[in-house]
């Protein structure tokens, strides 16, 4: 008795079958892939809508004050704000290690929509300091985020009290209207 092993038209037919399922599930795996990661991002847009327009940025600094402009560029405040010098370049403060010192962070409860004023006093300058500004805060949904000294956006995983190491009490204070 001996094996037959077809002929060559149907073992080509048979190869094809398997190669055309091979390339429908790998285009599946990609597209489902894709698909996942379009979602994500679009997610992280809607996430981070109202957070994307916050920002803050020094307006004039002369002897012993600091004025900086808050802005919130959405419809709906933002809360918990935590206002903090950083060094753009040079040494100078890290916002992430400041923890207690008032002299270089302050607290405003809520940033309504608009632009706001807030004064942080003196901040000084030495050894190539040329200070920058990072604004940690809560967007309306209660999501932390902070914007960087280099204005890039990222939501934090703690809110923005644990995030700096700081304890209540808070240095509350209210935005101005004009500088």
């Amino acid at each position: 008795m001996s094996l037959q092993f077809g002929n060559l038209p149907s073992w080509l037919a048979a190869v094809g079958i398997i190669l055309t399922f091979w390339i429908a599930f790998k285009q599946i795996s990609t597209e489902r892939t894709y698909r996942t990661l379009r979602e994500s991002q679009n997610e992280l847009a809607i996430r981070s809508e109202q957070a994307s327009k916050v920002a803050t940025w020094i307006v004039s600094e002369t002897g012993e004050k600091t004025i900086v402009a808050v802005r919130n560029g959405s419809d709906e405040p933002v809360y918990k704000a935590i206002v903090s010098v950083s060094s753009f370049q040079g040494a100078g403060p890290n916002p992430k290690y400041l923890k207690q010192d008032w002299n270089f962070r302050k607290f405003v409860p809520v940033v309504p929509p608009g632009t706001w004023y807030v004064d942080l006093g003196f901040i000084g300058r030495g050894m190539s300091f040329h200070p920058g500004l990072e604004i940690a805060f809560s967007d309306a949904r209660g999501h932390p985020w902070v914007r960087d000294v280099f204005g890039s956006l990222s939501e934090l995983q703690e809110d923005q009290f644990k995030y700096y190491g700081v304890n209540p009490p808070y240095a509350w204070i209210a935005v101005r209207s004009n500088p």
